[in-house]
């Protein structure tokens, strides 16, 4: 199923609109819905919520069930939890 979402950017000083249509694909789920909680090296920790697909390559990809994607940079990691939901 794809929908077509129209967004309105702000674009130059003067505040002129453009309209952007751009298709949104359905995620399909790879694991169970979870929350993930993130150390980071700095000592900093996230935590994620309804997490629903994970993708990895150079970067870990999380995407959540409202469609928010959170791109990790996996040397920056130290230990990450995980929570079934």
């Amino acid at each position: 199923m794809t929908k077509i979402i129209t967004k309105t950017v702000k674009k130059g000083w003067y505040g002129e609109t453009d309209i952007i249509k751009y298709d949104k694909t359905e995620i399909k789920p790879n694991v169970a819905e979870h929350t993930q909680i993130i150390h980071f090296v700095t000592g900093h920790k996230k935590t994620i919520s309804n997490i629903i697909r994970i993708d990895e390559g150079e970067m870990l990809c999380l995407t959540t069930k409202s469609g928010k994607e959170f791109l990790i940079n996996k040397e920056k990691v130290e230990i990450t939890e995980r929570y079934i939901n």
